[in-house]
């Protein structure tokens, strides 16, 4: 199967955009260790910065989240590479 394209979403000042580990939930911080509150979370600001992360940093199991600015999830996508 092919890989799927990620087509960039830039986010409303009102959105974040965020890592999540489909195992426990928790988000990536902004120093690179998981956290289990959003809003201690990196908001990767937009859908490209947080793919290229999640990819430069060899994540597996991780989705890429779209949330609230008061921190209500609205989507999560899984990540595959």
């Amino acid at each position: 199967m092919p890989a799927a394209t990620l087509v960039p979403v830039r986010m409303s000042p009102l959105m974040r955009v965020f890592l999540r580990r489909l195992e426990n939930g928790h988000f990536l911080n902004r120093v690179g260790t998981w956290t289990e509150g959003i809003s201690q979370a990196r908001d990767f600001e937009d859908s490209e910065n947080a793919y290229e992360a999640a990819r430069k940093l060899g994540l597996q199991g991780v989705e890429l989240v779209i949330a609230r600015e008061d921190g209500t999830v609205i989507s999560g996508s899984k990540l595959d590479f």
